[in-house]
C-alpha cells in the first residue's frame, strides 16, 4: 500500500503466522503531515484433530465407554467444542453401541472461526480369538 491516491486503501489476506505493519502518511493542502502506524498479528490458522482412547474394542453388553479428545493448534482461545452427540467438553465419553460409530468435532476459536475433525470407534460384540 505505497499510493498515493488510493482513498481507501485495502491489504490482501494475510496468512499466520505473520506481522505486518502498516504506516500512513496524510498531508493537508498546507503541507503539514501527520503519520500513524498499526501492527497486525495474524496467528496460526485453527485446527483440530480428534482421537479415541480405544477405536476398536470389544463389548458383550452392547455398549461400550469411550473418550473423545479434540487437539488444538492454532486460533485464538477461549474455544468451544460441539460433538456431533451434543457434548460441549473436551474431552468428552461416549457411549458406543456395537457397531461402527463415528462421532465428530466442531471446534470454534474466539474469533469465530470453526475447524473439525471425527474420529470412528468400531464396537464389536464377538468375543475376539
Amino acid at each position: 500500500m505505497s499510493s498515493t491516491t488510493i482513498s481507501n486503501p485495502v491489504a490482501g489476506p494475510l496468512t499466520g503466522p505473520a506481522t505486518v505493519t502498516y504506516t500512513v502518511t496524510v498531508t493537508e493542502a498546507g503541507g503539514c503531515t501527520s503519520t500513524a502506524t498499526a501492527t497486525i498479528n495474524v496467528g496460526q490458522p485453527l485446527s483440530v484433530t480428534a482421537s479415541a482412547s480405544r477405536t476398536a474394542q470389544y463389548c458383550q453388553n452392547g455398549t461400550a465407554t469411550n473418550t473423545l479428545t479434540a487437539a488444538i493448534t492454532g486460533g485464538g482461545s477461549p474455544y468451544t467444542y460441539l460433538w456431533s452427540d451434543g457434548s460441549t467438553t473436551n474431552p468428552t465419553t461416549v457411549t458406543c453401541p456395537v457397531g461402527i460409530n463415528t462421532y465428530t468435532v466442531t471446534v470454534t476459536d474466539a474469533c469465530g472461526n470453526t475447524a473439525t475433525a471425527s474420529q470412528t470407534i468400531n464396537v464389536d460384540d464377538t468375543m475376539p480369538p
